[in-house]
């Protein structure tokens, strides 16, 4: 199953946009802000997904992934 995480806003989160154990999906034409840590977060093993034409605006971290999570296209996204 592929999800797709498209055209919504996310504010006022710690993670606004948290993948976990994810993988193949699709997360574009966000706006997140005013994000405690990560706008956007690949953890734990999400690979293999495509991450762009985001916006992110006062996320502390981000775009952000962890060490075991590859083959990840991240591309076109703003950070302000």
């Amino acid at each position: 199953m592929i999800l797709v995480a498209r055209n919504n806003n996310v504010h006022d989160e710690v993670k606004c946009i948290f993948l976990s154990q994810s993988h193949n999906n699709e997360v574009y034409g966000n706006t997140v802000s005013n994000c405690e840590s990560q706008g956007i977060y690949l953890y734990h093993n999400s690979v293999e997904n495509k991450v762009y034409n985001n916006t992110l605006i006062n996320a502390t971290e981000g775009i952000e992934y962890s060490d075991d999570s590859m083959g990840n296209t991240i591309e076109n996204n703003i950070m302000q």
